[in-house]
């Protein structure tokens, strides 16, 4: 990052390299989120969350839908 950028007000800037997965299994998604702003906001690998959920990273969700902050499990299949 060029020292001249400039960050818009309340973004998140992670330093260090974001986790591979959560601690917790899954979140659900507010009306027009993205997996980008998921990734920002859970700390998570936004490559991670597409690979998992098979979605497009700037595609708005609708509400409700379950993200997963995990690889799949029997216990944790995506619903929308």
């Amino acid at each position: 990052m060029p020292r001249t950028d400039i960050l818009p007000q309340a973004q998140l800037l992670f330093v260090e390299r974001k986790k591979k997965k959560s601690d917790k299994p899954f979140v659900t998604s507010h009306e027009g989120q993205t997996l980008w702003q998921i990734s920002q906001t859970e700390g998570i690998r936004l490559a991670q969350l597409q690979e998992w959920n098979k979605l497009n990273a700037n595609e708005p969700l609708a509400a409700g839908t379950k993200v997963l902050l995990q690889p799949a499990t029997n216990s944790t299949v995506r619903s929308k």
